[in-house]
């Protein structure tokens, strides 16, 4: 399902050339959820119990191509990961499964319920969030 979703985010263009070789997804630019998304998501998990999303951090990251060298890389990679633990504390009391970090990207992949899904979308440690949909790859209308 993770290559699916990387196909994907390539496909659409948020997944940048100098994080291609990384294999996890870049975070997407609009760094504020709006209210429908947010009002989808809360249907979403109301209907099934719970939801699997992608948490995008509230972190700045710069692309790791364009940092100057490797001690920026290992401080960028550290404060992602600083990042992932603090908000995974932040989740201790709600009903979260099968967390799935990435070393190099802000984010966070979660299975959450109504209440920690709510804790999320209030939350100032998160940027964005999205459910997590496995899609068929595109494919290429035959030329001619």
């Amino acid at each position: 399902m993770l290559l699916v979703r990387l196909v994907l985010l390539a496909a659409i263009g948020l997944l940048p050339a100098a994080c291609a070789n990384d294999r996890e997804p870049a975070a997407p630019s609009s760094a504020t959820p709006s209210a429908e998304p947010s009002a989808q998501l809360l249907e979403q998990v109301r209907r099934k119990g719970h939801l699997r999303v992608i948490v995008t951090l509230a972190v700045q990251v710069t692309p790791e191509g364009n940092l100057p060298d490797q001690r920026a890389v290992r401080e960028q990679r550290q404060a992602i990961a600083t990042a992932q633990t603090d908000l995974l504390d932040d989740l201790r009391a709600y009903a979260v499964r099968d967390p799935q970090r990435f070393v190099s990207s802000p984010l966070l992949v979660l299975v959450v319920d109504e209440p920690a899904l709510r804790h999320l979308l209030a939350s100032p440690r998160v940027a964005a969030i999205q459910e997590d949909i496995a899609e068929p790859p595109a494919t290429e209308a035959p030329s001619g």
